[in-house]
This record gives structure tokens, C-alpha cells and sequence, in this order.
């Protein structure tokens, strides 16, 4: 889950809410019409961050990234992912190196906070 007042996550939760409105400004939670604000919400989250940290980390909350588990069960729904887990690596399973891929090492490949990890298409 995303810890907004981490400036990568607040970014990547920002980006991610942002693309969700397709261009739709005016219901994103950080538009004027939300904030009751004359700013757009750049400017917003320059005059008002601690606020736009608040806003964007509830958006982030209620609209949770979906992770290597969803993602397989969106292809699998009556997958076993306790199996799964244990035996499958999802940099692997989804092509590429496999734990390189996701940036593991072998010291702390821990594959179960792999399959928690935010998936992003084409990554």
C-alpha cells in the first residue's frame, strides 16, 4: 500500500489517480471544484502540500494499486496462490529474468512481497 508522505509514492499514487480520471480534471479530488480552490492542482500541492498528501493518500487507500497476485488472478481465478507463492516467482511466471526482474536478490528473495508488489503493465 502506498505511504504518501513518501515523495516517490505520493508521485507514483498522484500519477496513477491523475491517469485514472482520463483527462476528466474536474472530478479529481485535487481540482479546484474539490478543494474549493482557485489553483490547479500542481499549484494546489505547492501552496497546500501537507493537505495534498492527505488527499491523494485517501484516494490511494480507497483505490488500491493492483499487485503480481491480482493480476494472476485476473487470468487464473481459481488459482492456489498459497502454491503459487512458494513455487513460482512472478518476474518468471509473466517472462522475463525472474527475480532480476523485479529486483530481488538471492539473499532476500522473499517471493510472497514479491506477489504483494504493485503490478504495472508492461513493467
Amino acid at each position: 500500500m502506498a505511504d504518501c508522505t513518501k515523495t516517490l509514492d505520493f508521485f507514483t499514487a498522484w500519477k496513477r489517480m491523475c491517469q485514472e480520471q482520463h483527462g476528466a480534471c474536474r472530478s479529481c479530488p485535487l481540482s479546484g471544484d474539490a478543494t474549493g480552490s482557485i489553483f490547479t492542482c500542481q499549484r494546489y500541492a505547492f501552496e497546500q502540500p501537507a493537505e495534498a498528501v492527505r488527499i491523494v493518500q485517501a484516494w490511494a487507500d480507497a483505490h488500491a494499486a493492483p499487485t503480481w497476485e491480482d493480476k494472476l488472478r485476473e487470468l487464473l481465478p481459481s488459482v492456489d496462490m498459497e502454491e503459487v507463492i512458494s513455487a513460482l516467482c512472478p518476474g518468471e511466471l509473466f517472462g522475463g529474468s525472474g527475480p532480476s526482474r523485479l529486483h530481488c536478490t538471492t539473499k532476500d528473495a522473499d517471493c510472497a512481497v514479491c506477489w504483494q508488489r504493485e503490478y504495472v503493465e508492461g513493467e
